[in-house]
């Protein structure tokens, strides 16, 4: 009895001492404008062709090889703020939706479940 104790001692120590050296995902930045900086998971980064911030136009634009059928940008508070419908490759939002803060931007890509997310830090 005091073995098999110690053995279930041992692999739940085991257990947990893998799940705590897991290291979050790493981020990359993937646009880096004076007044902002966009940011998501090394990872996943690849799915943007392009990512830049146009200063002609005040907007950010993003371009993939797959369809985005829409945005999402929630809030520093992690609530939704707007729902954007793209329906194409690429996709521009202006500036203006954005005042100082953290931000979190949603793609949903046509066809797919999961949503790719990205950190937008305006100063």
């Amino acid at each position: 009895m005091k073995k098999s104790i110690q053995t279930i001692v041992f692999v739940l120590g085991f257990v947990f001492s893998l799940s705590a050296s897991n290291n979050p995902a790493e981020k990359v930045t993937i646009i880096d404008a004076t007044f902002a900086t966009v940011s998501m998971d090394m990872a996943v980064s690849s799915f943007f062709t392009s990512a830049d911030y146009n200063e002609k136009s005040s907007s950010f634009e993003f371009r993939s090889n797959s369809d985005i059928s829409f945005v999402q940008i929630y809030n520093e508070a992690g609530d939704m703020e707007f729902q954007l419908p793209v329906m194409a490759s690429k996709v521009k939002i202006k500036k203006n939706f954005f005042s100082s803060g953290n931000y979190r931007l949603g793609f949903i890509i046509k066809g797919n479940t999961n949503v790719l997310y990205t950190d937008l830090k305006v100063n």
